[in-house]
């Protein structure tokens, strides 16, 4: 899972800066408030190279470690944004070496290097973290999400339990990471109920992850078909969602293209968990036309749809129909190879040699491949 929220996350500051005062801070800052309000301008205006070069300039205040632990965090978010990973390393760096005790920058460690695929890096950074006794800025929270960004569930688990938050404040999101960090540890009678206290409607990636981490506890109980239940209401809701943004005449087009994408990725993704569900209950032929959903509702998801072609060789007991959505995909996306590679290994399954030879033959004269991958190869 992605960090979601991070801390020290700025509030949408465009309304702050209509008065002729605010105008003025961002032309003059004076104080620490002053720069504070131009880093929330940037950040909601997603003007991120600027944002980087005023926390770079507040930075030289001389902060106090909770208001540098703040302006190391936002700089961070933007260098994130602009995938400029390289930098937020060597500012971590930086601030590791300036406050060593503190375990909100080896938190961010984890989550940058995670963000590079450099794993191994992301967990010996946090178990340095671990170490530390009495940390100088410290951060449970977000330091649990970052333990359970590497699959540490059992140590992040320790450090929500250190929290002193009240359980009462936890928003939506906090009792969402809890109940996927039990979930993980397969304690799925306390996830369930867990997520039962997040909000009744959770909007964005966070009703993704709610949905699905109800459904993935359900499972855990052996309650698949209640799962597959959850994660059809969650597709009800997105298609809502997508109801009501295709009405709204105020939207601009742009942002409303951007959403509309963004809404079907997620049906594509709860359709997916459909299959898989079904599949775990036996019921491998209604699998595929949730799988079918998935390719019609998000024909980009290049690494989703390679495990779709992969689970419908594998599991499929109507290859006829699996055939049928190979060429179907093969129509739309000519260059996507596991469609053919999937396709191959059906019609040598079926019996449809000569088939199978023109499938390799197409596969070499596109990709330059020899020959199509077996299916154990796919994925």
């Amino acid at each position: 899972m992605k960090p979601k929220n991070v801390p020290g996350e700025t509030r949408d500051a465009s309304d702050n800066l209509d008065n002729s005062s605010n105008k003025e801070s961002i032309s003059k800052p004076q104080n620490f408030k002053d720069y504070r309000d131009i880093i929330s301008h940037y950040e909601s205006n997603h003007d991120y190279p600027e944002m980087v070069k005023v926390c770079n300039k507040t930075l030289e205040l001389g902060l106090s470690p909770e208001k540098y632990g703040d302006i190391i965090s936002a700089k961070l978010r933007a260098l994130k944004s602009m995938k400029h990973y390289k930098e937020a390393v060597a500012t971590l760096k930086q601030a590791t070496e300036a406050y060593p005790n503190s375990i909100l920058f080896y938190a961010w460690l984890g989550f940058i290097y995670e963000e590079m695929d450099e794993h191994e890096k992301a967990v010996a950074a946090l178990k340095q973290g671990l170490e530390i006794k009495s940390e100088f800025i410290g951060n449970h929270y977000f330091f649990a999400r970052a333990l359970a960004e590497s699959g540490l569930h059992k140590e992040a688990m320790g450090q929500f339990e250190k929290d002193e938050t009240d359980e009462k404040s936890f928003s939506s999101n906090n009792k969402i990471d809890i109940g996927e960090c039990l979930v993980a540890l397969g304690r799925h009678g306390e996830a369930l109920e867990t997520f039962a206290k997040a909000e009744e409607r959770v909007l964005g990636s966070r009703g993704y992850a709610l949905t699905v981490g109800k459904a993935d506890a359900l499972s855990g109980l052996g309650q698949h078909e209640e799962a597959i239940l959850v994660l059809r209401e969650g597709i009800g809701e997105v298609h809502e969602d997508i109801l009501n943004v295709e009405s709204d005449n105020e939207i601009d087009p742009d942002k409303k293209r951007a959403i509309l994408e963004h809404f079907s990725g997620t049906k594509a993704l709860l359709y997916y968990d459909v299959g898989i569900q079904l599949i775990k209950s036996g019921r491998k032929d209604e699998a595929i036309y949730a799988f079918e959903n998935v390719i019609e509702f998000d024909k980009d998801a290049t690494a989703l749809l390679k495990q779709v072609f992969h689970i419908l060789s594998e599991y499929s007991e109507n290859l006829e129909d699996v055939l049928e959505i190979c060429e179907e995909m093969i129509s739309q996306r000519p260059n996507f190879k596991d469609a053919y590679y999937t396709k191959f290994n059906i019609e040598q399954k079926l019996g449809l040699y000569k088939d199978a030879e023109n499938t390799r033959n197409e596969v070499q004269r596109i990709f330059g491949d020899p020959e199509p991958k077996k299916k154990d190869d796919m994925c």
